[in-house]
């Protein structure tokens, strides 16, 4: 500021020189420095301006500090976007397609990392042909030994052993959607071997016989039928409408309009619901 009052204060009166030899070349070097002067007093002018713009910031900054922000939601991008969406804010897992050891471990993940999370009910909505015995066994157990109720959904189908989780949700708040279908029947066992000799097919035999008496005890401690009704059904493909499941005792209820719009505390309310003749939740059965 000074330099520009200084370059602005009037000059003192001097003879006129225009037509001395000499004079272009003083003037031109006057003027240079005097547009170096003009230029370094702009930079000292915005240095100052923008110090005091950053000081008046941070002091709206800091006063701002208390204020709560909202936070921007975004919109999923994508499928797994959706459901990571889902299960982190709605508590929803969705089991699809057969179940193998990779997407057991995807569904014991979320219901343990959502147990951990808050102790409200846990939506698992199922729509798979079953799959692998012991990965669904996996998902089981894990519900039995969470604090979180398990609210279980069919969507589709359930067959196999997705028809016994389906099973094992939290009584009163097991549901069927009006058209899916659900199948129980006993284990079979794949062709893992081109080749087998007598001793081992006697083997895999006896182990095909102990997983179907084990499945008709977790069914029947499910839906609160005997065992020994369990494994007469299971000899079969046994095929269910979602009424016929139902009046079985695999779900409670068949759903209806607005089922997955439901708050968990109206879920909860209807767990409270559930039948008396059968346990709540699946039971950790110690093997016969």
């Amino acid at each position: 500021v000074a330099l520009l009052q200084h370059d602005e204060a009037p000059k003192r009166s001097t003879p006129d020189l225009t037509n001395q030899p000499g004079v272009v070349a003083i003037r031109a070097r006057k003027t240079r420095s005097c547009s170096m002067r003009m230029r370094h007093a702009y930079r000292g002018i915005y240095a100052l301006q923008s110090a005091a713009c950053a000081y008046t910031l941070n002091a709206v900054a800091g006063q701002a500090s208390t204020e709560p922000i909202k936070k921007k939601i975004d919109t999923p991008k994508s499928a797994g976007e959706l459901l990571a969406n889902l299960a982190t804010r709605q508590r929803h897992i969705f089991l699809s397609g057969s179940i193998d050891d990779e997407l057991a471990k995807a569904v014991v993940a979320m219901l343990i990392y959502l147990d951990h999370e808050s102790s409200e009910p846990i939506s698992l909505h199922i729509n798979s042909t079953g799959g692998k015995v012991y990965a669904a066994m996996a998902i089981y157990d894990t519900m039995a030994m969470l604090h979180s109720p398990v609210h279980t959904t069919c969507l589709g189908h359930c067959e196999s052993m997705a028809a016994v989780i389906l099973a094992a949700g939290e009584p009163g708040s097991r549901y069927a959607l009006p058209n899916a279908r659900i199948m129980i029947h006993q284990p079979v066992r794949g062709t893992s071997r081109a080749k087998s000799n007598a001793r081992e097919l006697a083997i895999q035999s006896a182990e095909i016989e102990k997983t179907r008496l084990r499945i008709a005890q977790l069914l029947a401690n499910s839906t609160g039928r005997t065992q020994k009704e369990l494994e007469e059904l299971i000899n079969e493909d046994h095929y269910c409408t979602a009424a016929e499941a139902r009046e079985l005792g695999i779900i409670d209820q068949i759903a209806t309009s607005g089922h997955f719009s439901r708050t968990a505390a109206s879920s909860k309310s209807d767990s409270s619901a559930a039948n008396q003749n059968v346990k709540k939740g699946p039971q950790l059965i110690e093997p016969e």
